[in-house]
């Protein structure tokens, strides 16, 4: 993620949040913004990592990829109501992730439907779902009790490439989507 100054024009703006308990989406979505950063010029866009618990709505960016935590199949409560309050998809675009299951092989989970309906419902670009990290030190005690009772082994079972080809297609796309040349006039930051 970069600072940017007080005003500078900007073409376009993208929000890259997540939901996260225990900061493994969180760190999901720094590394979406990071590779969003290097793809995406520095003069003509502006990307935004963010908790979505600091979100009240998504209305003010370009294009949006958000992101929650699955626990139990469902996504937390923060992403899933600016999904909710979200009428029209931002000019630009929706991407949607979700992460949680935590296991070796590959992620196969199906999407939650809370994400799926929301995908459906504002024509989402794509809606995937990536594995997760369960860092069993950091569980509280009901967490310890579920995931003893499912079986699950703690270990960090991010696919990292597949995040990094993930988010490179986005900004392809992203790129892909508007014409050179299209400014916006300058906007002052806060």
């Amino acid at each position: 993620m970069r600072s940017s100054p007080k005003t500078r024009p900007l073409q376009n703006t993208v929000l890259v949040a997540a939901a996260s308990r225990h900061g493994s989406t969180a760190e999901i979505a720094a590394r979406i913004g990071y590779r969003l950063s290097e793809n995406l010029p520095y003069a003509t866009w502006r990307i935004d990592v963010l908790d979505s618990d600091s979100i009240d709505s998504i209305k003010d960016y370009d294009a949006v990829v958000l992101g929650s935590a699955i626990y139990l199949g469902h996504w937390l409560k923060s992403a899933k109501r600016l999904l909710d309050r979200t009428d029209v998809a931002p000019r630009l675009g929706l991407w949607i992730f979700g992460s949680g299951p935590a296991n070796d092989g590959p992620p196969d989970a199906e999407p939650v439907a809370v994400a799926v309906n929301a995908a459906a419902r504002l024509g989402a670009k794509d809606n995937v779902i990536f594995s997760g990290r369960i860092d069993l030190s950091s569980l509280g005690h009901i967490e310890h009790v579920l995931t003893n009772a499912m079986r699950v082994a703690g270990g960090d079972f991010r696919d990292w490439d597949l995040v990094d080809a993930w988010a490179n297609d986005i900004a392809r796309k992203l790129l892909s989507a508007t014409p050179k040349g299209e400014q916006r006039k300058a906007v002052r930051q806060p």
